[in-house]
């Protein structure tokens, strides 16, 4: 290996604050005694040695790795983007070339919490660009041959000192698409080795027999970084002569003379595509084929010498401009201001022909392009081909011009043209290496190899063809089989309708992804685009639009199936037409489009046709208005929908009258406890007060803090209120008593018992071994004797953020208000829903909290998670509760929740009260019913219903508060947060903040 070389392999070795990278070669030994150092936290590069500084290899997780792309930075901080596999292509004098196959995008920050929630939501659509731009087949490379430049190039400008450079210093920038990501790299001259310059477009080689001769076919496509992107939204030049969809084709012939290295010869032939050189665009608007736009005031003389005079410096010669764009129709306006803006310059370098490709070919007549093959003969053979011969490396010949083909695309027809051009030019140069003689007329004679280079060619158009529009190539049977076949057309058309699609609503983001990849836009965190992708479903005109189609056409479609009301079908398919011809109409308001190019700041010039701002018509005006009249009542409008639909079904239903039979015992239950509530509600009070006022004297509750004195006038407040509450029992009845029997509750409702464990679990110990189980936890003095957490700022977040959102608040008091409700028709509607989250819950908020949890955690699964809320998380709290268990709840439990109970807790043990002989009987709803991602992690709220026995007994045994007869409803509301300590998700959830009520009482 050469010491301007690229490393073969790397040992990537991560530890949470650094990354190593260590040379190796393909069998995976060290070839080096110096690795590379990155530094997690400040971002530097070192370069640091093996033996003065070993790498901690016990302590660090492997990763093998095929090289480094380059470090991109993104709104969280800088990413490592690694290969981690590439596949052997072939070699080409000698040196390996690679098809990268797989990469990864490793963020240095371990988390994204220190960011706001529309950072976070913007940084991971970052991440996603980027591996989007990665997943596109055509990305090669190779760490010994220089593949962005041609041999010629090499050959003719290759000096020893320019040898001596770095591979990524003397690569050719226009086609070093990782160029941006590797600069962190390249700008430290010691880390040159750790740089790989990658290539964008294909790459194919082929081992051929011709007559008894061995040689390999070689065909290297590069793309240029110049105007890179998608096929509608880029179009012609820029501003400084670069075109879009700019690719370089080199074909080359490795030939060894009877199979000796020592006698190599290297031909290539190069020629080029891309888009038409002027300055235009075909912004994609719902149209099969959107018209081409040319602006008047536009200079296209100087777009079109810009661009030639560019040509000329990067290749020399002569150049033969091929434009294959239809003489008439829409394609005519643009071919035919290329043809006059030629023969304007009339540049003695520039020779232009015009063929009509799909006018000549029509029919499937493809033998027609023999006539253009007629045409350019001339031209192949004057421009000649580049060859060198290790023998005798002065006797070298050159290509002396170069053919430029575009169509519209410039992929379908450009490739087979191209395809045509390259296979002549082949003959030529198996004829002067004396492969084949003059008696060979076409290649196609050479069923074999004709084969080969057909497939080679193809590959390359399928390839290209993807990378612009998405696709592979049509019109790849000509390419593949020398004619066009039915099977071929109807491929064709597949590729057709998918372009379509992606073209219209996939190609905006592409383009930004792209953008993003090479640079050309620059992130300001603090000027991220509003949003990404327009949801055409929005209520505005786009989405009313949208959503009346799909109702018309439903309602045509049944009308004809359904009705037989010719009058009421033809309406509707009228309103389906109408609106289709809207949609239409307003095509470009509909489609995909780039937002980064608007939204961030553009480090290079784009050129766009200007668009015009189109005034509101009538309907857009008629739905913004009946937008603003609807949200304010929308919540409103969509529950009551609900609930009359839900009650008008009810009221149908035969099960109506026998579930009335059933719920008339409880309403007559819960009539005669009404009483005995009020007298238990006053004993409880009374035995409150005493308490607080008794605790208030002592030395431990002069100390107590400032939560726990909270807890304990929360306690006494709440039982002011429960004998005003108690006193409205009526419709509402919210303290129901089920049945004294097991069997009956079992009966009603339907669900399975509740089993109560024999031993509490710890959180810690009960399902992990990690760090985090033995973790001390500081006593707080100025809390009497309770061990506190040191998780305040948690609470403090959340109770921020729940006393200040008035959604949060609602939702819970209407989900609470649904539960208890004891109205009939509620009640039916309850036992038939079962749940209510499709009603009342925020599913969107909780949908984004969720999200931003599988970041974390790619296991969450939202099912599992509350089944373990209910099997595990739920009844060790509870349980230990009743048992007065303070330890499990201090595992349990962050500081708020944990000083609730716990002190409820130690005052009942020092006033010798027992709750020994409450039971829980059944836990049922468990519903998640909000969500919000805090600056320290994430927090969900569940809500649930204990049925239980409920009682509190003094010391002399007697009961105090509740009945051993009487089970009783008490509706839960949990606030739980994700301990980000703790890398066991099963043991990483712990209770922030709870409410209890039984019934509607507040305990």
């Amino acid at each position: 290996m050469a010491v301007t070389d690229v490393y073969e392999r790397f040992h990537l070795y991560t530890l949470a604050d650094k990354f190593f990278v260590e040379p190796r070669d393909k069998i995976g030994a060290i070839v080096s005694n110096a690795y590379l150092e990155i530094d997690r936290i400040s971002g530097e590069l070192k370069l640091k040695s093996n033996s003065d500084f070993p790498i901690p290899i016990d302590q660090a997780e492997l990763t093998q790795i095929y090289g480094i792309l380059g470090i991109t930075r993104l709104i969280s901080g800088d990413h490592l983007i690694v290969i981690k596999k590439a596949e052997l292509v072939g070699t080409l004098n000698n040196a390996e070339i690679y098809h990268i196959t797989e990469t990864e995008v490793i963020p240095f920050n371990k988390t994204t919490l220190h960011l706001t929630e529309k950072e976070r939501f913007h940084n991971k659509n970052f991440v996603d660009m980027i591996q989007l731009v990665l997943a596109t087949a055509g990305f090669y490379y190779s760490t010994a041959f220089d593949l962005t430049h041609s041999l010629q190039w090499l050959t003719d400008n290759a000096t020893p000192n320019f040898r001596q450079l770095p591979m990524m210093e003397r690569a050719n920038p226009r086609f070093v698409w990782n160029r941006h990501l590797a600069s962190p790299l390249s700008a430290i001259p010691a880390l040159t080795r750790y740089t790989l310059p990658v290539m964008h477009g294909f790459v194919g080689i082929k081992t051929c027999i011709v007559r008894g001769s061995t040689f390999k076919l070689a065909l290297i496509s590069r793309r240029s970084i110049h105007r890179a992107g998608v096929r509608f939204y880029m179009r012609g030049t820029d501003l400084t002569g670069n075109s879009a969809n700019f690719v370089e084709t080199e074909q080359i012939m490795e030939f060894d003379q009877n199979q000796e290295s020592s006698r190599r010869v290297l031909t290539a032939f190069i020629q080029m595509r891309g888009s038409i050189p002027l300055y235009w665009s075909q912004r994609p608007n719902l149209k099969w084929q959107p018209s081409p736009m040319i602006k008047p005031a536009d200079n296209q003389l100087d777009a079109y010498m810009k661009h030639m005079r560019l040509q000329q410096q990067n290749y020399g010669g002569k150049h033969v401009i091929v434009n294959l764009v239809n003489q008439k129709g829409r394609e005519k306006s643009i071919g035919g201001e290329l043809e006059r803006i030629s023969t304007q310059a009339n540049l003695d370098f520039v020779k232009y022909i015009g063929f009509d490709f799909h006018k000549e070919c029509k029919a499937l007549n493809w033998d027609r392009l023999s006539i253009l093959h007629d045409i350019l003969l001339q031209d192949i053979t004057d421009f000649g081909f580049f060859c060198s011969s290790v023998r005798n490396p002065t006797d070298t010949r050159f290509q002396t011009g170069y053919f430029r083909t575009n169509c519209m695309d410039c992929l379908d027809r450009t490739n087979v043209v191209q395809s045509v051009i390259a296979k002549e030019a082949l003959k030529q140069q198996l004829v002067f290496l004396k492969i084949i003689d003059n008696s060979v007329r076409s290649l196609d004679e050479l069923y074999d190899f004709s084969h080969i280079f057909k497939n080679l060619w193809a590959d390359n158009g399928d390839e290209c063809s993807k990378q612009y529009a998405g696709t592979g190539a049509l019109k790849a049977d000509f390419t593949r089989i020398g004619k066009r076949t039915l099977n071929g057309a109807v491929n064709d058309g597949i590729n057709a309708v998918t372009r379509y699609f992606k073209n219209n609503f996939a190609d905006g983001y592409r383009q930004d992804a792209i953008d993003l990849f090479l640079g050309n836009v620059q992130i300001d965190p603090s000027n991220l685009p509003t949003k990404f992708e327009d949801s055409i479903f929005n209520f505005n005109a786009n989405g009313g639009a949208i959503a009346g189609a799909i109702f018309s056409a439903a309602m045509t479609i049944l009308c004809v199936l359904i009705s037989e009301n010719v009058t009421a079908t033809l309406f509707w398919m009228i309103v389906f037409v109408a609106f289709m011809f809207f949609i239409f109409l307003n095509g470009e308001e509909f489609v995909s489009k780039p937002k980064l190019k608007s939204d961030l700041q553009h480090i290079s010039l784009r050129h766009y046709s200007a668009e015009q701002k189109k005034p509101k018509n009538f309907f857009t005006t008629f739905v913004d208005s009946l937008k603003d009249e609807m949200q304010k009542n929308k919540e409103l409008q969509e529950h009551k929908k609900i609930l009359d639909q839900r009650l008008r079904e009810l009221n149908e239903s035969e099960a109506l009258k026998e579930a009335r039979q059933k719920f008339d015992k409880v309403e007559k239950e819960t009539a005669e406890s009404s009483e005995i509530i009020k007298h238990r509600v006053k004993e409880f009070r009374d035995h409150i007060d005493k308490m607080v006022t008794e605790l208030q004297k002592t030395e431990a509750g002069k100390k107590l803090s400032v939560a726990g004195q909270e807890v304990l006038k929360q306690a006494k407040a709440a039982t002011e209120m429960l004998e005003k509450t108690a006193k409205e029992i009526g419709d509402t009845q919210v303290y129901q008593q089920v049945s004294s029997a097991a069997k009956q509750i079992d009966n009603i409702a339907g669900v399975t018992m509740y089993s109560r464990p024999q031993e509490l679990k710890m959180r810690s110990s009960g399902f992990s071994t990690s760090a985090f189980a033995h973790r001390t936890v500081e006593a707080n003095p100025n809390a009497s004797d309770i061990e506190l957490h040191k998780e305040s700022k948690w609470y403090q977040g959340w109770k921020n953020f729940s006393e200040n959102n008035s959604y949060y608040n609602k939702l819970l008091d209407w989900k609470i208000r649904y539960d208890e409700s004891e109205n009939l028709a509620v009640r039916m509607m309850r036992g038939i829903t079962e749940r209510v989250g499709s009603v009342f819950s925020g599913s969107n908020e909780v949908s984004d909290v969720l999200t931003e949890i599988a970041k974390i955690d790619p296991n969450f699964d939202k099912t599992e998670w509350l089944k373990f809320c209910e099997k595990e998380i739920i009844p060790n709290i509870l349980e230990g509760f009743i048992r007065g268990d303070v330890k499990v709840l201090e595992d349990w439990c962050h500081e708020r929740a944990f000083v609730m109970l716990s002190t409820v807790v130690k005052e009942y043990q020092k006033s010798h009260f027992s709750t020994a002989d409450s039971r829980i009987i059944d836990i049922s709803k468990v519903e998640m019913v909000s969500g919000k991602m805090m600056d320290q992690g994430p927090v969900l709220v569940i809500t649930f219903q204990v049925f239980m026995i409920n009682v509190v007994k003094n010391a002399e045994g007697k009961v105090i508060q509740g009945d051993l007869n009487k089970p009783v409803r008490v509706h839960h509301v949990w606030v739980m947060c994700r301990d980000m300590e703790e890398y066991n998700p099963a043991t990483a959830w712990k209770l922030l903040e709870l409410h209890m009520q039984e019934g509607s009482l507040s305990v």
